[in-house]
């Protein structure tokens, strides 16, 4: 789509971590960093490049119920029966978006059912100078064949996390 710089892919499955379940979350380590911007607790982006095949960052809750810090090894169980065990690199903190395990893609796409693309979100940063309203315009176009693909901007997003919220409050 004209305008866009960046589009990086994102997508997951549950995984059986330890006694729970968990979203195990795969990146694109080429192009995340240019998009989403971590909120380390214990490291820096440049642990992103280095997810390889055995690499997971972990939102920093994930972490605390796991009971697990950098240097530590998780053993992950997936829908498909496929095992795993990765090195936990660091921590971050994120409650809505990549609130889990996040992985390398190409680690991810062995996890996953037969039937999965691994694919649920794709984050994407317009080119500098472009009106952002046109460029979401063209993806909403670009997306139109697929009825269940849902374009927003930060500031959808954000205030649709607010509105929930607002309702939350008004029940209490």
């Amino acid at each position: 789509v004209d305008g866009v710089a960046v589009a990086s892919p994102v997508g997951g499955t549950p995984a059986q971590i330890g006694q729970g379940t968990f979203a195990l979350i795969g990146v694109d380590p080429a192009d995340i960093a240019q998009v989403y911007s971590f909120d380390w607790t214990a490291g820096d982006d440049g642990l992103i490049g280095r997810l390889g095949a055995d690499g997971a960052v972990l939102e920093e809750n994930v972490a605390g119920d796991l009971g697990v810090q950098p240097g530590d090894a998780i053993d992950v169980y997936s829908l498909s029966g496929a095992r795993a065990t990765f090195r936990v690199l660091g921590t971050y903190a994120d409650q809505q978006f990549l609130n889990g395990v996040t992985i390398s893609r190409d680690a991810l796409m062995p996890l996953l059912p037969s039937n999965s693309t691994g694919l649920n979100t794709l984050f994407v940063k317009e080119d500098a100078g472009v009106d952002p309203d046109t460029v979401q315009t063209a993806v909403e176009d670009a997306l139109a064949p697929y009825p269940t693909a849902q374009v927003q901007s930060n500031a959808q997003i954000k205030d649709q996390i607010e509105s929930g919220v607002n309702q939350l409050l008004a029940i209490f």
